[in-house]
């Protein structure tokens, strides 16, 4: 026990704990990223379109010469024959353009002008995700209890089969579990402050807090949709904050304590950052369903077999939806 107590010293320190998993982490998904291993057919399509897009892109090469010429073409016949003009519809398959569950091709597209057109090079944006969402699970751990139950998390994460493969595949799921991991993060370091807001340690402590929630956010919905990316871990971070019921009685309980100050002296304590979590986490959930909603329902006349509501039919729209990243 002698000999591991120097290291458990370091290792039950927060910095000490992130160091543990991060090394963890590199050993169970980095080392041997670029080795052979198993391709899947749906992985390999993945990685030839995006190959396609950027010889496409590249004026250099043959495709990308054929794709300028034929893109000069269609301006061309463009400009003669104007296109009729019809009444607007809504798309009915995914743009080109689009944001929502767009990760894989993204992270493909960059690791090969990065690290080139390898395996290894292919994966390296998805096993760099794998070791960010262990250490978001560390963090997590360590804002709710400490830095040795952060460790212990972190490593449990890493023990998880689908954490592992998700993290060297290009179809996986790694950027909506690591997203909605730092805007689970983001929200619990909000609420569970160790140092003081008015320091400089607070101000940064604030700030990485706002930035892993931000950064969640928008890898969460590039990932999975403003349906999983989002929906599931701000909704999660809003239940288990009982939606922010017990914030507001709070609020306007202090709120009635300050009115009344005025005839009856009493102590008013300082309703704390961390209490209106839960009350963000609400109002963005009932955002994001108003939105879906909007998005992936409407309200038609009155037909057989169909929802109503207020004398008007509820159906899906069968539009793309660009909250939900595909056609509902």
């Amino acid at each position: 026990m002698s000999v591991f107590a120097p290291i458990f010293r370091i290792v039950n320190q927060w910095w000490g704990a992130l160091i543990a998993v991060a090394l963890a982490a590199a050993v169970v998904i980095l080392v041997g990223l670029g080795g052979p291993g198993l391709w899947e057919p749906q992985e390999l399509t993945v990685a030839d379109r995006v190959v396609a897009k950027l010889d496409r892109a590249d004026p250099t090469t043959e495709a990308g010469k054929a794709e300028l010429a034929a893109q000069a073409q269609r301006a061309a016949a463009d400009a003669a024959n104007p296109p009729p003009v019809t009444p607007a519809t809504c798309p009915k398959v995914v743009p080109e353009n689009a944001v929502a569950r767009s990760f894989a091709d993204r992270a493909v597209a960059w690791g090969i002008k990065t690290f080139g057109m390898t395996d290894g090079g292919m994966r390296a944006p998805f096993a760099m995700l794998g070791v960010l969402c262990a250490l978001a699970i560390c963090g997590i751990a360590i804002r709710l209890g400490s830095a040795r139950a952060g460790w212990l998390a972190g490593l449990v994460g890493l023990s998880f089969p689908l954490l592992v493969l998700s993290s060297k595949q290009l179809t996986s799921e790694i950027a909506t579990a690591t997203g909605g991991a730092l805007i689970v993060y983001g929200f619990v370091a909000l609420a569970h402050r160790r140092v003081k807001l008015l320091s400089a340690l607070g101000v940064v402590d604030i700030l990485v807090s706002v930035v892993a929630l931000v950064a969640g956010t928008g890898l969460a919905f590039i990932g999975g949709g403003a349906l999983l990316g989002l929906l599931v871990p701000v909704g999660a971070v809003a239940a288990s904050a009982g939606f922010g019921v017990a914030a507001l009685r709070r609020g306007a309980g202090t709120i009635v304590r300050i009115m009344r100050r005025r005839s009856h002296a009493s102590t008013n304590q300082p309703l704390p950052v961390g209490a209106w979590v839960g009350v963000v986490a609400a109002l963005a959930t009932c955002g994001l369903l108003y939105i879906l909603t909007k998005q992936m329902y409407s309200l038609k006349a009155p037909i057989t077999g169909g929802r109503e509501l207020l004398g008007k039919s509820i159906v899906p729209s069968g539009c793309y939806s660009s909250a939900l990243g595909a056609v509902w």
